[in-house]
């Protein structure tokens, strides 16, 4: 629901998506991705994990999903809980709960 959310509104393509268990994680990184619940984000150096990859996120999207990013005063302890509730939780508040097909542009920003 996320990644497909991402992608519909990364309209100047800076995110590839790929499974923590596709062939290309097991082939790039093997042994280095972190064992979480959570969307990670690896920015070249380092993985961001948490609340903190989705301001990551929120902040290369377009106006106005890049106002969120506000949220970020915040204390990262009570974010990363709230991160983590939603985490656990996601397949209840999902709406749509199917798979969905990608399109010819989702299908260019997914690494297999």
């Amino acid at each position: 629901m996320f990644v497909r959310w991402v992608l519909k509104y990364d309209k100047n393509n800076r995110f590839l998506v790929t499974s923590i268990k596709s062939d290309y994680s097991n082939k790039y990184f093997k042994n280095i991705i972190p064992d979480v619940d959570s969307v990670i984000v690896y920015d070249g150096t380092k993985f961001i994990l948490f609340s903190e990859a989705i301001f990551f996120i929120l902040k290369n999207l377009p106006l106005p999903l890049k106002i969120f990013t506000i949220l970020k005063i915040i204390p990262s302890s009570v974010r990363d809980s709230f991160y983590r509730i939603i985490a656990r939780n996601r397949n209840k508040i999902s709406l749509k709960n199917y798979c969905v097909i990608p399109d010819s542009n989702m299908k260019q920003k997914i690494l297999f």
